[in-house]
């Protein structure tokens, strides 16, 4: 996993969010894998990173040989040897070289697909050729006894050298409490309000649940009001900010007059 930013851990949203509860004391302590917070900043984490691209959580598997006559390969290939717990949650791109056994010259970035048409490459008329499109089937890697796995197709007629951009599922130590969080230190504050609406709701607080809820996702009666969450731009979409745009152009439909 790369460098985590601020080394910011779960336990350090204790004091935020507690403060954002006017004080109360009954979410914590702050080190307990069984104080009421806890569980609410994990689900508050698998939801904000399963959804949302950040960096943190962005991963280049090693090279994977896709092999002559092979067709469906385990997700755990592609997943690095030393964090074999990791779920791949997003499927970037995944590319080959297409000159057989080389990893120079022209590469390809298979295109994905639903099974059936991978099946159709598969077991239909189609000949064994250069590999175009792919797709995954099976529970995520992360639970015990999944049979994840990914397909190909047509069936590849040599074996080529690939890679895959993906990202992972947030991961979580033993503890929880201590476990480091893969967000920029800059989304702490969203995590701490997203975590206290849980809470609210938890509580069943309707005042707590309506701030909150407003606080992050913006105010409906102020339709300008976009919210923390919502108004926050992505480091993808602030590094596309720089490139040019297509314009469409606007036509007239064209009619014939005589006079």
């Amino acid at each position: 996993m790369p460098p985590i930013p601020a080394n910011l851990q779960i336990q350090n949203l204790y004091t935020g969010i507690v403060s954002k509860f006017g004080g109360r004391q009954n979410f914590g302590p702050a080190n307990s894998t069984t104080a009421l917070y806890v569980p609410a900043a994990v689900a508050t984490i698998k939801e904000l990173t399963e959804t949302i691209e950040f960096e943190e959580l962005k991963v280049l598997s090693p090279i994977v040989q896709i092999q002559q006559g092979v067709s469906v390969y385990s997700i755990s290939q592609f997943i690095p040897t030393n964090q074999l717990t990791w779920d791949i949650t997003d499927v970037f791109d995944w590319g080959f070289w297409l000159t057989p056994g080389s990893q120079v010259g022209p590469f390809r970035i298979l295109k994905y697909r639903r099974i059936p048409t991978i099946d159709y490459y598969q077991f239909g008329t189609t000949a064994p050729s250069v590999p175009v499109y792919f797709s995954r089937f099976g529970s995520p890697w992360g639970i015990a006894g999944a049979g994840s796995e990914l397909a190909i197709g047509p069936i590849p007629n040599a074996t080529y050298f690939s890679f895959m951009r993906f990202k992972a599922r947030h991961p979580f130590t033993t503890n929880l409490y201590d476990s480091p969080i893969y967000l920029p230190d800059s989304w702490q504050e969203i995590i701490e309000y997203a975590t206290c609406l849980r809470l609210a709701i938890g509580e069943g607080s309707e005042k707590y649940t309506a701030m909150f809820k407003n606080i992050l996702y913006g105010d409906p009666k102020r339709p300008g009001d976009l919210g923390l969450l919502n108004g926050r731009v992505q480091q993808m979409q602030r590094d596309a900010n720089h490139n040019e745009r297509q314009i469409s152009v606007a036509m007239q439909t064209y009619t014939y007059a005589s006079d």
